[in-house]
């Protein structure tokens, strides 16, 4: 926390010590972009390679896989391991993408990229019984898994432009997004329960889960923004406004249940008093679509400082958003003239403190490169790790 406190401190000293400007990001930037900003940010762009991935859990550090990998674990060990997971249960997130793009004359956007991201829940009594094994006296409970992992090629067209209301002036701005599926898994529904007493166990539970090769389907982001003052913006969007994607090929569904009714210990048979079932079957097709993400945020630019404030969320968790709620603050300055440097904090519920750097080398053309990683750069800490890179031109 010290060290935290110190580059932050740094960050401000050099933010009320330098000239600042809107350090933009791609065209293509997560496809996370409010795309009602691109007429306020004034500028014409075109995005070579715009590139980055992430990955993560809201429990476990890469110090911890280090030490526990490969190793017996003691009763202290998965004691910790444990500890580390929160109630909710263990969550975990990947994302990348690939990408170029352009902005032209300042309203209309297009892009092409491919990206790929999934989200996952494990309940923690799961954890505790593969660590412990069964308790006398206790419920497991197996409510509560849930998982989504999704790729796709996404071709968008957005536009922007002023808009006049009551003498008010507004920016609003739509994307429409043409997706190709390229493969989809999900849990359907997931839940069950293990009870465990002197004389033996009962339980039951069920995974439903769907897979698929190709599919294709479309999403429309909308947003707004208005300058409220000379150098102060507002606005809010809904991303996936509306979505639909139908996977037709490859399609499965896969059913596992399993019922265990006062099975007694040591009994010689154990198969004829568990009953399992397991059901794979193609099904013609099914529909998806990607969870909608609100958000809205301020930006600021004065004579030292450019800054960015944000609030986002999911309305449900999903391949690309884990549902919860973050708010985001961002610095940008300019130290010399051929080069740009941005700091950021974040807080997500459930996933704590990310911090993130990124710089920008060139005027015209462009070079970017930016990392995250939360909550501290230490493998003995950090639980969330992410680069992106841009090379882009300014028009």
């Amino acid at each position: 926390m010290r060290r935290l406190l110190i580059i932050i401190g740094m960050g401000v000293g050099l933010l009320l010590a330098s000239r600042a400007f809107p350090m933009d990001g791609p065209v293509f930037e997560d496809a996370e972009i409010n795309p009602a900003l691109y007429s306020v940010r004034d500028v014409n762009r075109v995005d070579f390679l715009s590139a980055g991935a992430s990955a993560g859990n809201n429990a476990f550090s890469l110090g911890d896989y280090s030490l526990y990998n490969g190793s017996f674990l003691t009763d202290a060990d998965k004691a910790c391991i444990l500890e580390s997971v929160p109630e909710s249960g263990l969550d975990t997130r990947a994302y990348a993408h690939a990408g170029m793009g352009a902005l032209i004359k300042k309203r209309i956007y297009v892009a092409g990229c491919g990206r790929a991201g999934e989200t996952s829940t494990m309940p923690r009594d799961v954890l505790d019984l593969a660590l412990y094994g069964n308790e006398l006296g206790r419920t497991y409970s197996l409510d509560g898994a849930s998982g989504e992992a999704m790729a796709v090629a996404d071709m968008s067209l957005a536009y922007s432009a002023p808009l006049s209301l009551s003498g008010r002036e507004f920016f609003v701005g739509a994307r429409l997004h043409l997706i190709k599926g390229l493969a989809y898994g999900g849990v359907v529904r997931a839940g069950g329960l293990i009870h465990t007493d002197e004389a033996g166990l009962s339980g039951e539970g069920e995974i439903v889960t769907r897979t698929a090769r190709g599919g294709s389907g479309y999403a429309l982001d909308i947003g707004i923004s208005r300058h409220i003052y000379t150098h102060i913006i507002i606005h809010a969007y809904i991303l996936n406004a509306v979505s639909s994607i139908t996977w037709t090929q490859g399609c499965k569904q896969e059913v596992n249940t399993f019922l265990a009714e006062n099975v007694a210990f040591g009994e010689a048979d154990l198969d004829s008093l568990v009953t399992d079932f397991h059901e794979s079957r193609d099904v013609g097709r099914f529909t998806t679509g990607l969870a909608p993400i609100i958000g809205i945020g301020m930006e600021k630019s004065t004579r030292w400082a450019y800054l960015t404030v944000l609030y986002s969320q999911g309305f449900r968790s999903g391949a690309f958003t884990s549902g919860r709620p973050r708010i985001s603050v961002e610095g940008a300055w300019q130290s010399v003239w051929f080069m740009d440097i941005g700091v950021g904090l974040a807080y997500e519920s459930g996933f704590g403190l990310a911090e993130s750097v990124r710089t920008g080398l060139g005027e015209s053309l462009r070079v970017e490169l930016g990392a995250g990683f939360s909550p501290l750069p230490y493998g003995s800490s950090m639980k969330q790790l992410g680069f992106t890179m841009g090379l882009s031109y300014r028009l």
